[in-house]
């Protein structure tokens, strides 16, 4: 996935399922999706593969399901985008 696509899916979901990223400072709303490529920019390829897995899982889940199912790829995104 691009940063846009791994962003948009990030956020739509934050959004959607009312859910956090424990450890990130990323927050659903307006800016979610700017703020989002700007961590991926800050931080570099680590982030934006750890946002691509993130946003790739976040598709694949329900809201129900993204916390158990998504949670190590949380917790690395939380790690890799400060």
């Amino acid at each position: 996935m691009s940063p846009t696509e791994s962003c948009k899916a990030i956020c739509d979901d934050l959004q959607e399922c009312g859910i956090t990223i424990a450890g990130s400072s990323l927050a659903a709303g307006t800016g979610c999706n700017t703020q989002c490529t700007d961590l991926i920019a800050k931080n570099g390829d680590d982030c934006k593969t750890s946002a691509s897995n993130l946003g790739e899982c976040f598709d694949t889940y329900t809201c129900a399901g993204i916390e158990g199912g998504c949670s190590s790829k949380a917790k690395t995104f939380a790690e890799d985008c400060p």
